[in-house]
């Protein structure tokens, strides 16, 4: 049983498709539901299974509410795929606050929060992986007038 966050984007439409060809129940976990909805609705077109369960990662308290949902629907995860991600840009002397925030609500306290919810699931049941998937793209690249 595999869990992928930011399942409605690009990338994690990818991975959820990915995971699925290769026998995983899949839970597609997105904020965005229209989207997610969406992609679970090709897949069943398709012949494939995914279940949607609308998250918003950066809420702490909603993964270890959507993890506990997704064990008790689907069985044990073993596998989980970080995807969910977010990227503003804009000048330092003009870049709102609250945009700073959820760039780290997102990217990294959500999938802190990912990992703590299923790593001691894991655990007691002795197996499990965990992929976090990164971008580069401002990484190796300065933004002009940043």
């Amino acid at each position: 049983m595999a869990l992928v966050t930011g399942a409605a984007g690009g990338i994690g439409a990818a991975v959820v498709r990915r995971m699925e060809a290769q026998g995983y129940a899949v839970a597609a976990v997105d904020r965005r539901e229209h989207s997610s909805r969406r992609l679970v609705a090709e897949l069943e077109h398709e012949g494939h299974r995914a279940i949607h369960y609308g998250a918003d990662v950066s809420d702490g308290d909603m993964v270890e509410r959507v993890v506990s949902k997704v064990e008790r629907g689907l069985g044990g995860i073993t596998a989980v795929v970080n995807v969910a991600g977010v990227l503003h840009h804009g000048t330092t002397s003009k870049f709102p606050a609250e945009q700073w925030h959820e760039l780290f609500a997102v990217n990294a306290l959500g999938v802190f929060d990912i990992c703590r919810a299923v790593s001691s699931r894991m655990a007691s049941r002795g197996h499990g992986s965990i992929v976090t998937v990164g971008s580069d793209a401002v990484a190796f690249l300065g933004s002009p007038g940043a």
